[in-house]
């Protein structure tokens, strides 16, 4: 082998010692897609085909010339395939190679190698004369190509063509950093067939030397700049795949004719078709029936908004986002439509509203009918009350021993009803926002001295001391209503009463931290924790037992709730099972005169 073939053959086996390091990092980043393992199979077909070629180059004999000519041509044919399945992939047209297509690509490739290892047999479709060039500084083989060469060879240059033509398209959608690294693919991709078209011509010295090989150097250093400087792995597809093929928003790009650019999955599969159907038609000829969606955006280029879509399963509501798409010049040259399904919220935003209407219809009837009810029966309440008192008084003649008892049995369980009508009458007032309190000034002393009065007969009669304390720093006078404070406090002290059975009940009133305090314990069965978030609700007691044990209805503290909230105040619990409870409601505190302190003493 003399100097000119070592240089040669060192070039060609340089050349696919570095396709072969192309091969090897692009496949090593598969997962980052389909399209980086046919650019590794590009690679190691390149390598394949220099290293062979060199091989070629380097044996003397014709023998061994055509041996290493025919094993060249497995990457020959694998190049031109690879190449265009790499540019579908690269530029989101996958979609096109089914297994059908995929077969078909490789069946020109399939015959020509047959065709190519069998033409010793006399069909002369590849070569048809054989022999060696020994005039110039390298001996080469020499031959004259067949019918089907010339074949396979058109073959191979339409799919690069094809395949430098769909990356040029990619031009004008990607920014100006994604175009220069499609530019080195590119170049790298026209510049061995061009090399190919100079070798078939035979216009260069040594015209039997296949100069395409040698383009291939020049070629895998175009393609590693696009690797290595315009990180061909790491911007565009990847970023592509990842955030716009991958999400579930659909995502539709068009030029400035309304023609689909670019389509992603979510997109498809809410018009049902594959992207070799829509790519590159007008958007409006896929929404025929509807096509009145998009004539109020014909000529929009920025805006967010919500549209109804007739699909053929249902009704869907889509947030639109329409963006302007710019080129390198700062010149419109389309528009991005996202559209985000969001049929679920809107529904579930309608039945929420419908719940809610619901809700309040059924609570303003449920207030209605408290109210209206037990108005009506205060009326006949009245009535028995009345008579049964005039029976006591003796205005229908005296009664006898034995028939008073029953009449204070009557007296009795009808001021319970009583009592309990009026409770319902005021939750139903405060729920529809009837009730009202009259802001005035009062005596807090006075306030605290008559619930003292109205409840120690009930306390003593359980045998509980009820003790009441207005502290000294009360002003004597506040603004407030005193019919409603008395009301809480009556509860709160009645239901003290109610769930002790013995030991004090104690009624405080003070001043702390600039407001009104009033405060209420007792010693007994005290609240669970998990039962202190909802004793405030209606109709709750501690439990089943003590509803039955003690009598009431379990209003009184969803009244005293609603009634502090109504006068801008807040209610706390502290309570402890079998020790016993403490509430505290705190009011503002509006003095009256000016006076700030209060007089009023302790009542037993």
């Amino acid at each position: 082998m003399n100097s000119a073939q070592t240089i040669v053959v060192a070039g060609l086996w340089g050349t696919a010692i570095l396709a072969l390091a192309i091969g090897v990092y692009s496949w090593r980043r598969r997962s980052m897609g389909e399209w980086a393992i046919s650019f590794a199979v590009l690679a190691f077909a390149i390598a394949f085909w220099s290293f062979a070629y060199g091989m070629e180059v380097a044996v003397e004999t014709q023998a061994a010339k055509l041996f290493w000519a025919k094993i060249e041509y497995v990457g020959i044919v694998t190049v031109p395939v690879a190449w265009f399945v790499f540019a579908l992939q690269y530029t989101n047209r996958a979609g096109w190679l089914t297994r059908r297509w995929l077969l078909a690509l490789c069946i020109s490739p399939a015959l020509t190698l047959l065709l190519v290892f069998t033409n010793e047999w006399q069909h002369d479709l590849i070569w048809t004369e054989i022999g060696m060039d020994s005039s110039g500084l390298i001996p080469v083989l020499a031959t004259t190509h067949g019918v089907w060469f010339w074949i396979h060879s058109a073959y191979s240059y339409i799919l690069i063509i094809a395949g430098a033509i769909l990356l040029i398209q990619a031009f004008a959608r990607y920014p100006r950093a994604y175009r220069r690294q499609n530019a080195s693919l590119v170049a790298g991709a026209l510049l061995p067939l061009v090399a190919n078209v100079i070798f078939l011509s035979g216009v260069l010295p040594l015209p039997h030397l296949d100069y395409t090989t040698f383009s291939f150097a020049i070629c895998c250093l175009l393609i590693a700049n696009a690797i290595f400087r315009y990180r061909l792995f790491e911007l565009v597809p990847v970023a592509r795949r990842t955030a716009v093929d991958n999400m579930r928003d659909g995502l539709i790009v068009l030029d400035l004719q309304n023609r689909i650019l670019d389509i992603n999955p979510a997109a498809l599969n809410l018009f049902q078709r594959p992207a070799i159907e829509m790519v590159g038609y007008p958007l409006y000829q896929f929404l025929q029936d509807q096509a009145y969606i998009l004539d109020g955006f014909r000529d929009i280029t920025d805006m967010e908004t919500e549209i109804d879509v007739n699909t053929p399963d249902r009704l869907r509501t889509f947030a639109l986002q329409i963006s302007p798409l710019h080129d390198g010049r700062d010149h419109l040259s389309g528009r991005m439509i996202t559209f985000h399904d969001i049929t679920a919220r809107k529904e579930a935003e309608q039945a929420l509203a419908r719940a809610r209407d619901e809700a309040l219809a059924a609570s303003r009837f449920k207030s209605e009918l408290l109210a209206r009810v037990s108005h009506e029966l205060r009326t006949p309440l009245n009535v028995i009350l009345g008579y049964t008192e005039m029976l006591q008084e003796g205005i229908f003649g005296p009664l006898t021993p034995a028939q008073w008892e029953p009449t204070q049995k009557i007296v009795a369980s009808t001021d319970f009803l009583a009592r309990q009508v009026n409770e319902l009458l005021d939750l139903a007032r405060l729920e529809v926002g009837q009730l009202q309190v009259n802001i005035r000034e009062m005596s807090v002393a006075d306030v605290v001295r008559d619930v003292h009065e109205k409840m120690v007969v009930l306390a003593d009669a359980k045998g509980i001391q009820l003790l009441s304390q207005v502290q000294d720093n009360v002003p004597t006078i506040v603004m407030g209503d005193p019919n409603r404070t008395a009301q809480i406090l009556l509860n709160l002290v009645g239901n003290a009463i109610k769930f002790s059975d013995g030991g004090v009940v104690q009624q405080q009133v003070l001043v702390a931290d600039g407001r009104l305090l009033l405060r209420v314990s007792d010693q007994g069965i005290g609240i669970p924790a998990e039962m202190q978030e909802t004793i405030f609700e209606p109709f709750m007691q501690v439990d089943g037992s003590l509803t039955r044990q003690r009598s009431g209805t379990g209003l009184g503290l969803a009244i005293v709730k609603q009634l502090t909230e109504l006068m801008a105040g807040s209610i706390t619990l502290e309570s402890k099972v079998a020790q016993g409870s403490t509430f505290t409601i705190c009011l503002p505190l509006v003095t009256a005169n000016g006076e700030e302190n209060s007089d009023a003493g302790n009542h037993k």
